[in-house]
Parts: structure tokens; C-alpha cells; sequence
């Protein structure tokens, strides 16, 4: 039995009537259950069993929910309209990637490593801890008080739950065993690998000794190597107008949102989603 969700989001236009306002992101949301059964039973014929003879087949089932269809929420930024991924930006925000209520977006400065790791949880839809029922946290209550596996990253600390979801899932380690320095910036490659692995894709690369078709392959360190391969042959991954891909330099806000909305739609077209499980690596 297979229980899948599938999303899709349009840009829609406001009417001549209200054109002082912008537009906005319309969300269809479609769900299919599909079901086959295999039988083998004993036959039977005028209310006898008839123990020599079998009657086997296989049924399938499906059936299709109605669509649910949201109008999202545009966030206006003063420093984002007219930029290169102003799209991508507003796209993020409307599905609740990111979630800050500022007036600035501020897309040219670095990307930290605590920001991206939250982008990455609330885009595969992985529901930290932290939303958890009353009951479960009343459970917690009776417990020892939680240990944040990192130095640097208190218990309180508004993206804790995020980061310690992440480092259990395995998407993403800290700089050390002790610290995860939320704060820092992370670079391209930090953050290739780090979408890569929230795919289980990170084994997909050939045998060593391939290449990844980047001018500047020879810069890419080994640990990013199979990641950076990947992500270039699923779409997710563009090199710069000289086909490098920089592995070392810092991203900024407005490409790691280009990054991410590309890794968002690869979820869309090229992965069919289990809704139970929330993302295929998870089963």
C-alpha cells in the first residue's frame, strides 16, 4: 500500500481590481492512496469447499483525495525586490522554510550554518521535537533535564531542536564532537553535502576517479567530492559562468535560497513522497 502526497505551487496574479497589491503563491496539495492485494484461497462452489481447487488474483485499489488548494502569504522585504532571487526568496518563505518576521532579508551576507540546517528540516517537513503534543512534553517533565550535544548550542536556544534533529538524522555533524559553531557562515561544499545527505544520497556517486565536470574539480575537497557529483547530475547544483563551482567560498543568504527552492523542486518532480514517513530516507 502506498500513501502519497504531492504539492504544487503557482504564482498567481492579482486582478486588474486590486493591482496596488502583489500577488501570490497558490499551494495545491494532492493525495493518492494506492492499494494491491494478492489472494489464494480455497475455491468455493454452492457454499462447499472445494479443497482440490484454488481461486488466487490480485485487486488493485486507488483512490484520489480531494486537492487541498492554500493561498500563501508573500513576505515583503525592502532589500529584496528586484534582486536575482527575490523569487526564490518569497517562494521559501510563503511554504514556511524560513520563517523570520523582519524587514529586511538581507540576502547578501553570509548564510549561517544554524539558518540553513532549519531551511533544510522545515523544507523535507521533518517535525522537530519542538512540536511535539503537551502530552509528550508533559512525559519529558519526569525526566532528567535534556543535554544539548554541543558546547556552543543551549537547550533553549531557538534552533536547537532543529540542529539536534539534524545531527540525528545524520544531515548534518558539528564542526567538533563539542561544537557546532551555529553562528559561523558555511560554504558551498559544507552546504552540498549537507542537502545530499538529507536525500540518502550520499553513496549515489560512481566508483572514485569520476569527474564532476566542474573547471575547478581539482579544488573540491575529497569528503565533498561524491556530494558535489550528485547534486550536479539531480539538477540541484549550478557551477558559475566559468563552470566552477567554488567550493571554498562563503554562501550568501539569496544563493543558499537558490539552493534550496532547486532541491525543494527535485523533491516535487523526482521523488514520490511517503506521507507517513515524511521523506523516503526516514522509513
Amino acid at each position: 500500500m502506498s500513501d502519497s502526497l504531492t504539492k504544487k505551487l503557482v504564482y498567481s496574479e492579482n486582478e486588474a481590481t486590486l493591482s496596488s497589491f502583489d500577488g501570490g503563491y497558490i499551494r495545491t496539495t494532492n493525495r493518492e492512496m494506492v492499494s494491491r492485494y494478492d489472494y489464494d484461497m480455497p475455491k468455493i462452489q454452492n457454499g462447499i469447499i472445494d479443497s482440490k481447487k484454488r481461486s488466487s488474483g490480485k485487486v488493485n485499489l486507488s483512490a484520489e483525495m480531494v486537492p487541498k488548494v492554500e493561498r500563501l502569504v508573500v513576505p515583503k522585504f525592502r532589500d529584496v525586490k528586484g534582486h536575482w532571487a527575490e523569487e526564490y526568496i518569497t517562494k521559501l518563505y510563503s511554504l514556511d522554510v524560513f520563517d523570520e518576521s523582519q524587514t529586511f532579508f538581507t540576502p547578501e551576507i553570509p548564510m549561517t550554518r544554524a539558518e540553513f540546517i532549519k531551511g533544510v528540516i522545515r523544507a523535507c517537513d521533518i517535525r522537530p521535537t519542538v512540536e511535539q503534543t503537551s502530552t509528550a512534553r508533559t512525559s519529558r517533565r519526569k525526566q532528567p533535564p535534556e543535554t544539548s550535544p554541543f558546547k556552543d548550542v543551549k537547550v533553549e536556544d531557538k534552533n536547537y531542536q532543529y540542529i539536534k534533529e539534524g545531527l540525528e538524522k545524520g544531515i548534518m555533524t558539528g564542526v567538533s564532537s563539542v561544537y557546532f559553531k551555529p553562528n559561523d557562515p558555511l560554504t558551498r561544499a559544507e552546504a552540498v553535502t549537507v542537502l545530499i545527505r538529507a536525500l540518502g544520497f550520499g553513496n549515489r556517486a560512481p566508483n572514485p576517479g569520476y569527474y564532476t565536470y566542474f573547471s575547478d574539480d581539482d579544488k573540491i575537497p575529497s569528503w565533498a567530492k561524491d556530494s558535489v557529483y550528485v547534486a550536479r547530475e539531480i539538477g540541484i547544483l549550478e557551477g558559475d559562468s566559468y563552470n566552477k563551482f567554488n567550493p571554498d567560498k562563503i554562501m550568501t543568504r539569496a544563493e543558499a535560497s537558490a539552493m534550496l527552492i532547486r532541491f525543494l523542486e527535485f523533491l516535487e518532480k523526482d521523488l514520490q513522497q511517503d506521507y507517513r514517513e515524511n521523506i523516503i530516507l526516514y522509513n
